[in-house]
């Protein structure tokens, strides 16, 4: 049989063999799915930059919450009453109104002490150069005080700052998944105490032969068959194809995100996306 087909094909002409060639480079591709897992746009592990005592708790499992809202608040008594403290040093703005006006009477002083020595005499020069020193003391006086001024208004924003950071703000609008902490518990710098999603978007993983990924390229539009919902089928983006393959199994690895406005989809379902179709 194998001499059969080799002389077959010894028996075709040159032009044969490249229509043959032009037949088979013609043909359509064989579709093949790949099926991998649904994960969420974003998963978030939240804690707090600092340590204290739990004073509120104001979600609990399930719950969705909006950007922005407040998730745990820490104790924050003594940061209350420094804010208050750094607040009133950065108003009270009395010495820099005295030493204004003040500067404001010696330099008229001065002026008409000047005029006085130049036309008739009537004072000596050492009482203009004391008038003279008092106005250049002042001066440095004014000048220090505005930058004490400053520098307390900038410790006024950052114990603002310091008393934010003792609350637990959602940085993203989600669903909380879960709570590690309640009232009167301590939270520690650094541990996660509350973890929050996203799947408003979602993102399908898989992994194809370098075959089947050669010609992908972020952007492109692939269906996708989703089993945990009933097997749907939804229109997803290719965001992300994988520069290089895994050592260990030679495959690249593809997201294709796609949006889930109603969270049909759950993440951690299965799904699959169906390639080599023209």
């Amino acid at each position: 049989m194998v001499n059969c087909r080799i002389g077959w094909l010894r028996g075709l002409s040159v032009g044969g063999l490249g229509l043959l060639l032009m037949f088979w480079q013609s043909a359509p591709a064989v579709a093949a799915e790949y099926h991998g897992i649904v994960y969420p746009s974003r998963d978030l592990a939240l804690s707090f930059g600092v340590g204290g005592l739990v004073a509120k708790v104001n979600v609990a499992v399930g719950d969705r919450t909006d950007d922005g809202h407040t998730l745990l608040v820490l104790d924050q008594r003594m940061a209350d009453i420094e804010v208050e403290r750094r607040r009133v040093l950065a108003e009270d703005d009395s010495e820099l109104r005295t030493l204004e006006a003040r500067l404001a009477i010696l330099d008229e002083l001065h002026d008409n002490a000047v005029k006085l020595f130049d036309l008739t005499g009537g004072i000596s020069q050492e009482e203009v150069q004391k008038l003279q020193l008092e106005l250049g003391d002042t001066r440095g006086r004014l000048e220090q005080v505005k930058s004490r001024k400053l520098r307390e208004a900038l410790e006024f924003r950052a114990a603002e700052q310091e008393r934010q950071s003792l609350r637990l703000l959602a940085p993203i609008a989600g669903v909380v998944t879960h709570v590690d902490l309640d009232v009167g518990e301590w939270a520690k710098p650094g541990e996660v105490v509350l973890r929050m999603v996203d799947i408003s978007k979602c993102y399908l993983r898989v992994s194809v032969d370098h075959a089947a990924a050669r010609n992908l390229k972020p952007g492109m539009r692939l269906p996708l068959l989703i089993d945990g919902a009933g097997n749907a089928a939804v229109s997803g983006r290719l965001s992300y194809v994988a520069p290089v393959a895994d050592a260990a199994s030679g495959l690249v690895e593809l997201r294709v995100t796609f949006d889930n406005p109603r969270a049909v989809v759950r993440p951690g379902a299965s799904g699959r996306v169906r390639l080599g179709d023209r």
